[in-house]
């Protein structure tokens, strides 16, 4: 079972924009727990890349 908070490479395909697109690294944010019917996860994209927030 996907647990909340685990990381996973995930193939990203589609994206909009400045989305990354890809094999990357992701977080998971919310999983079916609490409604063990569901078929879907949340999950964010993270990166080593640094920036420094203003």
């Amino acid at each position: 079972m996907v647990k909340h908070g685990e990381i996973y490479l995930v193939k990203l395909q589609e994206h909009v924009g400045s989305e990354q697109a890809s094999t990357r690294p992701c977080v998971v944010i919310h999983n079916n727990s609490l409604i063990p019917t569901a078929s879907s996860i949340a999950l964010c994209p993270i990166s080593t890349e640094k920036h420094l927030w203003k």
